[in-house]
């Protein structure tokens, strides 16, 4: 349970930059007085019929006085030079990318699209842009124009980001840690030996569970992830019966020393 538990962690759903244009996103926006999540397609219309939609826009040197939208995200990735990047938040929190939305023309549907930064100093060397992120404290100061456009959507400081996978590969583990420290608690009081597993076998089980899911969404095959589990199982289960064949043995020792040697006859 803990091994699906922790690759479930691993594949939590990231922003990717090249996600299909026909892909429809979540949005948070005002509407009123209210706030409202709508589902709206990425890419703005672009300025002339059958050009690519407007996907990303730089916010150099513009303003942003209306139509504001933000879009939530755990991670988010991109392609530079032929490899693909990962980043995360280096505390693990989620985050927004913020955005504008337009409303339906007659020729194009009401979609939004995500602003651009220069990089920060995280990101800086793989590429040198980057979608502008709010941390959460942010998020209502930029729906409702709470503060100038230059204040909030700039790079955030050096060390803020870091490679996604180490995060979710230590979140994975944690989680396991957390578990088996839970466990070992509760059963503090048990008979020796009668412990299923501790705090190290639920820190591996979750770790194992983060790399195989890792692995799985890197080859973009399932089947790794089924593997894993599979073999994860089949170990899990000799152990336990190892673990069950080494109890019996010193029954079978103390019934044979309890036993009453047979007295020899005088000659």
């Amino acid at each position: 349970m803990m091994f699906l538990i922790c690759s479930l962690v691993m594949t939590v759903k990231a922003f990717d930059a090249d996600t299909p244009l026909e892909a429809r996103r979540i949005i948070i926006r005002r509407s009123g007085g209210d706030v409202e999540m709508v589902e709206l397609p990425w890419g703005l219309r672009p300025r002339e019929r059958g050009g690519r939609p407007f996907t990303v826009i730089r916010v150099e040197g513009r303003t942003f006085p209306s139509h504001r939208c933000l879009v939530s995200a755990s991670e988010f990735r991109f392609r530079s030079h032929g490899k693909h990047y990962s980043f995360a938040l280096a505390d693990g929190d989620w985050f927004y990318f913020s955005g504008i939305w337009r409303p339906v023309t007659r020729d194009w549907p009401e979609s939004h699209a995500i602003l651009t930064t220069e990089a920060n100093a995280d990101v800086a060397p793989f590429h040198d842009r980057q979608m502008a992120v709010l941390r959460r404290g942010d998020r209502m100061r930029w729906l409702d124009y709470g503060d100038a456009e230059n204040n909030l959507l700039k790079p955030l400081p050096a060390g803020m980001f870091m490679d996604a996978l180490l995060v979710r590969l230590g979140l994975a583990l944690a989680i396991g840690l957390l578990v088996g420290l839970e466990r070992g608690w509760r059963e503090r009081d048990a008979p020796d030996r009668s412990r299923t597993a501790g705090i190290r076998t639920y820190g591996i089980s979750g770790l194992l569970g983060g790399t195989f899911a890792a692995l799985a969404e890197s080859l973009d095959a399932v089947s790794v992830l089924v593997a894993g589990f599979l073999g994860f199982a089949a170990v899990f289960a000799l152990y336990k019966a190892r673990e069950a064949a080494h109890d019996d043995c010193p029954a079978i020792q103390r019934i044979a020393l309890d036993t009453p040697t047979p007295k020899r006859a005088a000659a």
